[in-house]
C-alpha cells in the first residue's frame, strides 16, 4: 500500500518536474484573468472551458508522441497511472482555479487599498446562490451554498474529457466534445419523439415548446429522482472505468 502510494506520488511529481514552467504560468495567466473579471458567472465559465485546456495539456506531456511512450512504460501500474492522472486532472486543476480565484480576488483588493485608496470589498460569492421566491404576495430571498454541486459538475467533466483523451488519438477534445453534443441531441430527439406520441401532434417542432414547459414545471415521483441522484454518482466510476481499461489497453499494445 505504502508503496503504491509512493508510486503514485512519483508519477505526480514527475508531472511538475517536466511542466514547472508551463504550470506556472497557465496558472499566473489564470491568476491575472480573475483580478479583471471576477463575476460568478465567467469564474465557472472558465473553470469548465479550462478543463478543456488542461486536459489537452495533460494529454500531451503525458500520453502523445515520445512523452507517451514513457509514461506507459514507467514501473507503475495502470491502476496508480490512472489515479495520478486524476488527480492531476481533476482535483488539482479544481483545487487551483479556486486557489488563483481567491489569490486574483486578493491582489486586486490589496492593489484598489493600498495604491488607489479606494475601499473595493473581497468578492467571495463564487458557491453562493439567491433563489426568490413569491411566499404570501412577499418577495423571499433564500440563500444556498452550491460548492458540492461545483465539485461534482467539474469531477464528472473532466472524467469525461481524460475518457476522451485516452479514446481518441488525435483531435481529442473537439472529438470529446461533438460526442456529448451528439449524445445530448441524440437524447433530446428520443424525448422529442415520446412528447410527439403522447399528445398525438402532427410534426416533431409542435412538441417542443409542449415539451419545456413539462419539464420546467414538472414534479417528478420520489422514485425517479432517486433514480436521477444515484445514477448521477454511479456515471463517474463508469466514466472511470473506461479510462481504466482503456489506458491497460494502450499499455498493453505498447508492449
Amino acid at each position: 500500500m505504502i508503496n503504491s502510494l509512493l508510486r503514485i506520488w512519483n508519477l505526480i511529481l514527475r508531472h511538475f518536474v517536466e511542466n514547472k514552467y508551463r504550470e506556472l504560468m497557465y496558472w499566473c495567466v489564470l491568476t491575472f484573468i480573475f483580478t479583471i473579471m471576477d463575476h460568478r458567472i465567467f469564474v465557472i465559465g472558465v473553470l469548465f472551458i479550462s478543463g478543456f485546456i488542461y486536459t489537452h495539456r495533460l494529454k500531451i506531456s503525458t500520453l502523445q508522441n515520445e512523452n507517451g511512450r514513457n509514461f506507459l512504460l514507467i514501473p507503475a501500474s495502470a491502476t496508480e497511472k490512472l489515479i495520478a492522472t486524476i488527480l492531476l486532472n481533476t482535483f488539482f486543476h479544481f483545487g487551483m482555479i479556486l486557489f488563483t480565484y481567491a489569490f486574483g480576488n486578493l491582489l486586486i483588493t490589496a492593489i484598489y487599498q493600498l495604491l488607489l485608496k479606494i475601499d473595493v470589498p473581497v468578492n467571495w460569492d463564487l458557491f453562493h446562490t439567491t433563489n426568490t421566491m413569491i411566499v404570501d404576495g412577499v418577495i423571499q430571498a433564500s440563500e444556498h451554498n452550491v460548492f458540492w454541486q461545483l465539485l461534482g459538475l467539474s469531477v464528472l467533466s473532466q472524467a469525461v474529457l481524460l475518457a476522451g483523451a485516452l479514446f481518441f488519438e488525435r483531435y481529442a477534445t473537439l472529438k470529446t466534445l461533438a460526442s456529448i453534443i451528439a449524445t445530448l441531441g441524440l437524447l433530446t430527439l428520443i424525448q422529442l419523439i415520446l412528447f410527439k406520441s403522447l399528445w398525438d401532434v402532427r410534426h416533431l417542432s409542435n412538441a417542443i415548446l409542449p415539451a419545456i414547459i413539462m419539464l420546467q414545471n414538472a414534479t417528478l415521483p420520489p422514485f425517479v429522482m432517486l433514480a436521477l441522484e444515484y445514477g448521477s454518482f454511479l456515471l463517474l466510476p463508469f466514466v472511470w472505468g473506461i479510462s481504466y481499461f482503456r489506458l491497460t489497453e494502450k499499455e498493453f499494445n505498447q508492449d
